[in-house]
């Protein structure tokens, strides 16, 4: 197992972010702790690459706690868990190039981006777990 903590401190607010990665599975984890000045809401992006075709249009999901995203072509699915709701937004990201057919949109991967509502809290954290297994 690995373990790393980041730290950034900006005005009158810090955020604290812990990676660790399982050394005997698949697994990620990602701690948050904002602390300082209350933020009304928090944001993280991630951007993967996989085509999921359920989510090659733009979807906005709020009160989730988990998400599974699947490419059959790579046999593989992520399962994103989090201890808080949060709302979802996925969408893909694509390139656009001009060919002799014309503009053509090239996908490139997906964008996973976590809403979280702190209700003025402070601290406030949450944790995100991340598993990568097989599609059934």
């Amino acid at each position: 197992d690995a373990t790393v903590t980041m730290r950034r401190s900006v005005e009158r607010r810090s955020l604290e972010k812990t990676v660790s990665l399982s050394g005997d599975a698949p697994r990620m984890q990602y701690r948050y702790r904002l602390a300082g000045e209350a933020a009304p809401v928090v944001g993280m992006e991630f951007n993967l690459c996989v085509r999921d075709p359920q989510r090659l249009e733009p979807r906005w999901e709020p009160g989730v706690t988990m998400c599974r995203l699947q490419d059959p072509s790579l046999g593989v699915a992520i399962t994103m868990t989090s201890d808080a709701p949060m709302t979802l937004a996925t969408f893909p990201i694509e390139t656009v190039s001009e060919s002799e057919q014309g503009l053509e949109r090239t996908y490139q991967g997906l964008a996973v981006v976590c809403f979280w509502d702190t209700h003025g809290r402070s601290p406030w954290g949450c944790t995100l777990d991340w598993a990568l297994d097989e599609v059934r």
